[in-house]
């Protein structure tokens, strides 16, 4: 695996090359600073953004609070894309959202929906 970052030229032709091949682009960062992310968009390619880590932080309460803005930015866009790692908390707190009554308002769908609306 390799973490490609802005200041590394010599990935631009293998990055390219996966984009030119129909990759989408799926990227973590959820900066706007993202080199991935502006390179796909420069060039038309097909690709999302991460809106929202629900995990940066464990607790109950904060991972509320990033499920509220996923809602909040879904609404406003029409969609919004949210990443999670498989730790047992942050399974706990999804499957407590998609139980509750706020999430029978939300379709979740793979974030390969989202890019293939993306470009």
């Amino acid at each position: 695996n390799h973490v490609f970052m802005g200041e590394d030229g010599d990935i631009n032709p293998a990055i390219k090359e996966l984009l030119d091949a129909g990759y989408a682009v799926l990227d973590s960062n959820n900066s706007s600073r993202s080199f991935i992310a502006n390179l796909a968009y420069k060039n038309d390619y097909p690709h999302g953004q991460n809106n929202v880590w629900l995990d940066e932080d464990l607790t109950p309460l904060a991972m509320n609070q990033r499920l509220r803005q996923l809602m909040e930015l879904a609404e406003a866009k029409g969609s919004a894309i949210m990443l999670m790692r498989p730790y047992p908390a942050s399974i706990k707190a999804l499957q407590k959202f998609l139980n509750s009554a706020p999430a029978q308002n939300f379709d979740l769908a793979p974030a390969s929906v989202a890019l293939e609306n993306a470009g």
